[in-house]
């Protein structure tokens, strides 16, 4: 199959909107950035890709709480 981030990337840059403001290629880059920073996540089933926005505040939360935890303590 093709790679996720291409097949999104081929998907938003048909977006007459996206198209005007920024090349495919940009499209791409940019998405390969938030899946690397951990941003956006996917995972596939049934030969479907689902896309999702990471919570970061979530993540943040649970990395602060044992923090405060023990300043309180």
């Amino acid at each position: 199959g093709e790679e996720p981030v291409k097949l999104l990337a081929d998907k938003m840059h048909s977006f007459g909107s996206i198209s005007r403001i920024l090349k495919r290629d940009q499209v791409e880059t940019v998405l390969r950035q938030f899946v690397e920073e951990g941003l956006l996540e996917y995972k596939t089933d049934d030969n479907k890709i689902q896309w999702n926005w990471v919570d970061i505040g979530a993540k943040v939360r649970k990395k602060q709480i044992p923090e405060i935890q023990k300043i309180k303590t």
